[in-house]
């Protein structure tokens, strides 16, 4: 393995550090999957259903819906009936999902691309 190569993988062990200090996730790349998904999609303006999730994520429909009642839980996502078609609900990232995620991904770029010393974060 390469200098580089290793220098990589180092980082990306210290972004998903960064991912578990964030979302107190330590156990299942699910949780991090079903967010990802939810943040991204919906700060697209194209919120997903939890057909639509099935759809997008290589999991099952059981893990994923066991997964997404301990993020239910935790206050990091809600349903939210849709306002065109009622019989489909959204799944929403809260807020302070949405912000988190926004301070993680500057963390990670950081992780990636540290700031020169004496410039500003």
């Amino acid at each position: 393995m390469t200098k580089d190569v290793g220098q990589l993988i180092g980082s990306l062990l210290e972004v998903k550090e960064a991912w578990r200090s964030f979302f107190q996730e330590h156990s299942s790349v699910i949780s991090t999957d079903i967010l990802l998904a939810l943040v991204h999609r919906y700060s697209n303006g194209n919120p997903l259903s939890m057909k639509q999730l099935v759809a997008e994520l290589p999991h099952s429909e059981a893990a994923i819906k066991q997964h997404l009642r301990k993020l239910e839980q935790k206050e990091l996502i809600v349903r939210q009936p849709s306002k065109l078609d009622g019989r489909v609900v959204h799944l929403i990232p809260c807020q302070s999902t949405i912000e988190a995620t926004g301070r993680l991904a500057w963390e990670i770029r950081n992780i990636f691309y540290p700031p020169s010393p004496g410039s500003k974060k």
